[in-house]
């Protein structure tokens, strides 16, 4: 074998305690120069009469307040969970009323009055929650011109970044590209916030899909970030979005750099126009934040576990204007497959500078190193109908250096908002990304035959690539408020330029059959490295112009939203060995979305949205019309009980048209005929239920019909057939609940519970249903005790050790779920 000068030369070696006693160390080294943590209290105030809950404030703050009773009674202040300084927390709670604070200095008393405010100039930044904070929305505030009963929600382009303690966030940027409650959103959202994926400490990002309604892992679940929502799989070169943009990567994305997830069901015209048609994952990356924080995280455990991670952030300067933050995360662990191993290190700093109150410039920076083995699964058995009979961690591939994957990239984001005034914000971001992916891979390519005998060899293909992903966006964004007589408006005017080079040097190998009855490692790979086989640089442009208008009336009860994009698209080839270009073909394409948000009451909607989206059809110099994703959405929403209970049900018909099939009789060159593709019809729930302020329940599930339909060519009959790997039937439960009295307070109990149907095993474009994956049911626990600064967390995924099948991507990879495996962690906050 010539070794590949790209590949890894070295076998994973086993964890060494010792190696990550030194990391923490020089961690902690790096940790004990981080400021120590501003004093906070927990705050549980509800909603309600200003005269009630001030007297709580002072109950729970401790702190001197003067009010009168008969002069505040009336008004109804704001809900305030988390922790925060006492004055930020009045501030809170004083928002958006006609009550206002001051201090008396020779008594330092906090004195609240009634009627116009004081002016006082605006903080650098904002009062800003402290660690344990929930997601606060932007306050209403009303225009000049507009109806004294009418309010307009001032534009943002931000949500509060703070520490958050509770499971779901209530906004999310996806979608309308600005800040916008979920309950007033004619599309189904979900956000999950950092306590959960905590508390859940998921292996891959992906396992949090367990608890969507309609989320599943993707058709490969060790790499990329695959994914399925709604019956549709995500690709892994159109699925990775960070902070609303195009990333590329090859490997799995490091959670501990992960602020929040918003999760979009279904097509988006205006957020991303040309992606997957059953929604979009858009993974928030930690930003700069302007409160105190530092936490040191140190795990071990079985597989995939070995691993420590550093977050630091808050003000660099007195005034607040300049913050940043700082995450770094290493890992080198061994996986449950064999000959599998993963070492990844992770640098995410960032930056912002605070102009005003309302005007930041904030910049970001993320660096991945990730080494780790090529898995491809089991192949499938057609003379059992099951997985071929082997030990679940076995596979084809070999150890490294004769096979393996390395994946390097470097991100940067700029982001500069302004809120120009009180009708008007602005927002000019942009981001580069390169991802630099080599690979060195043997893949059984098929079944196990009926005709398989006793003996018999299966051939292996190699794949020995280098490739080289560039992703440059630029994104402009304005939002403006403003009244019309009864109504409010929200117009968001705004354009995208993305160009997306893909360069792939490819290299011929070979690798040696192997005997899938008396498997034996290492075989035989064989790559030229001395010049590639082929060469190739693929351009991908885009430009998209949108409009999105909102406009609310009677107190905001009946929304209406209308909005449209228009996308200009082009791809060219260049081969770097013949020297040649192919010509360059473009499309221009129209998206809509609108919809409809009422309240009947407050905390209470029902939507209805429509959605569209593509992708573009380019096929043998041609280009045809494109593929065309449409969703029609209908949905209750709710934020009851002072947001302790947050619900979005929905019944979703999405399809896919202008699917190209080869016509008949054919042609050269090959001519074609678009047909419909894919469908999934039915019923999603997404339900998050604060019982009680120790006990946090999350409910989920999903009830859909997918098909996609194939021909081999427009003469042949239409086969309808389920979708790969799909299941129809998902349910998710997940249940916290935290101990308070003396000898048990500070620990928690946190049990999930994941049910997948049946899924079936197809083709690569669903013609052929080879068999189907058996139904299963997982059962996660989670326990953790927190004492003063630290946190002892245990986490045991599969307690039961059920054996199921992870994924699917066609019949020569199935992926065997993993055994019951323990992680063990320390974390501590300074």
């Amino acid at each position: 074998m010539t070794p590949s000068p790209f590949t890894h030369p070295r076998r994973p070696r086993p964890f060494r305690f010792g190696s990550a006693v030194i990391l923490g160390w020089l961690l902690l080294l790096a940790a004990g120069l981080h400021a120590a943590t501003a004093p906070h209290k927990h705050y549980e105030i509800p909603a309600g009469d200003a005269a009630q809950t001030l007297k709580q404030f002072v109950e729970q703050s401790g702190e001197q307040v003067i009010f009168l009773v008969d002069k505040v009674r009336g008004v109804t202040t704001r809900a305030v969970r988390g922790e925060f300084d006492a004055r930020a927390a009045l501030d809170r709670m004083l928002e958006g009323t006609e009550l206002y604070v001051i201090q008396d200095e020779p008594s330092r008393a906090l004195v609240v009055n009634r009627g116009a405010r004081k002016p006082r100039p605006p903080p650098h930044p904002p009062p800003q929650p402290g660690p344990g904070a929930r997601h606060e929305r932007t306050p209403p505030g009303s225009t000049a011109n507009a109806p004294p009963d009418e309010v307009v929600r001032l534009p943002t382009f931000t949500i509060a970044s703070a520490r958050d303690d509770s499971y779901v966030g209530k906004e999310a940027l996806s979608t309308t590209r600005t800040g916008v409650e979920l309950l007033d959103l004619p599309q189904s959202v979900k956000v999950i916030n950092r306590a959960f994926l905590d508390d859940l400490s998921p292996g891959l990002l992906i396992d949090t899909l367990k608890y969507v309604g309609g989320g599943q892992a993707g058709n490969i679940n060790f790499a990329d970030d695959r994914f399925t929502l709604r019956g549709f799989a995500s690709p892994a070169d159109i699925g990775d979005f960070v902070d609303g943009f195009r990333g590329k990567t090859d490997s799995n994305t490091e959670s501990a750099i992960i602020e929040r997830l918003e999760i979009i069901k279904g097509p988006s015209a205006i957020f991303v126009a040309n992606g997957p048609v059953g929604g979009v994952i858009n993974k928030v990356i930690k930003g700069p934040v302007s409160y105190h924080l530092g936490s040191l995280r140190l795990q071990t455990g079985l597989f995939d576990a070995h691993r420590a991670e550093l977050d630091l952030g808050g003000p660099i300067t007195a005034d607040g204007k300049w913050l940043y933050r700082f995450v770094a995360a290493g890992q080198y662990s061994n996986g449950w497959y064999d000959r599998t191993y993963a070492h990844r290190l992770a640098l995410a700093p960032s930056l912002a500078y605070v102009f005003s109150a309302t005007s930041r410039l904030t910049v970001k920076y993320n660096y991945l190193l990730y080494r780790f083995s090529s898995y491809n699964g089991l192949p499938f058995d057609e003379r059992t109908g099951r997985m071929l009979a082997l030990e679940r961690q076995q596979h084809f591939g070999e150890a490294a250096p004769l096979n393996g994957r390395k994946d390097v990239v470097h991100r940067v984001f700029a982001e500069y908002t302004n809120r120009l005034n009180e009708h008007l914000a602005l927002r000019l971001a942009g981001f580069a990304n390169y991802n630099n992916a080599a690979r060195i891979e043997s893949v059984n390519g098929s079944s196990i035959p009926v005709t398989f005998a006793p003996g018999q060899l299966i051939p292996r293909s190699t794949t020995a690539q280098d490739r080289r992903h560039y992703r440059y966006q630029l994104q402009l964004d304005t939002v403006s408020t403003f009244s019309t007589g009864p109504l409010a408006h929200r117009l968001l005017v705004g354009g995208e330029l993305a160009d997306a080079p893909d360069i792939v040097a490819s290299f011929a190998g070979t690798s040696s059959p192997i005997d899938p009855d008396h498997l034996h490692f290492p075989g035989i790979v064989a790559v030229d490295t001395a010049a590639p086989s082929s060469y190739l640089k693929t351009n991908n442009r885009q430009a998209k112009a949108f409009v999105l208008e909102t406009v609310s009336l009677a107190e905001g009860r009946l929304q209406l939203s209308a909005g449209a994009s228009h996308v200009r698209a082009g791809t060219w080839s260049e081969n770097r060995l013949a020297h040649t270009t192919t010509p360059k073909l473009r499309l221009n394409q129209a998206l809509h979305q609108y919809g409809v948000v009422l309240k009947p009451r407050p905390g209470l909607a029902v939507f209805y949205g429509y959605n569209e989206n593509f992708a573009p059809n380019f096929l043998n110099g041609r280009v045809l019309p494109s593929q065309l994703g449409q969703q029609h959405e209908v949905g209750l929403k709710t934020d009851l009980f002072t947001g302790r209970l947050q619900m979005n049900l929905a019944w979703f018909d999405i399809s896919q048209a202008n699917v190209p099939v080869l016509s008949f009789p054919q042609t050269t060159p090959p001519t074609f005929v678009l047909v419909p593709g894919q469908t999934s019809r039915g019923f999603d729930g997404d339900i998050t239920f604060q019982a009680a302020r120790n006990l946090d329940l999350i409910f989920t599930f999903a009830d859909l019909n997918a098909d996609a339909r194939s021909q081999a060519n427009s003469a042949a009959p239409v086969l309808i057939n389920p979708v790969n790997n799909v299941a129809e039937r998902t349910l998710g439960l997940w249940a916290r609940y935290k101990f308070t009295n003396d000898r048990l307070d500070g620990l928690s109990l946190g049990l999930g519970l994941s049910h997948l149907s049946r899924r079936a095993i197809t083709s690569n474009n669903n013609a052929v249903v080879y068999g189907w994956l058996d139904p299963f049911t997982l059962v996660d626990l989670a326990l953790a005790y927190e004492r003063g600064a630290f946190r002892y967390a245990l986490n045991i995924d599969n307690v039961f050790n059920t054996e199921y099948e992870a994924s699917v991507r066609n019949p020569s990879i199935l992926v065997p779920g993993m055994d019951t495996n323990l992680k063990a962690s320390v974390t501590w906050k300074f």
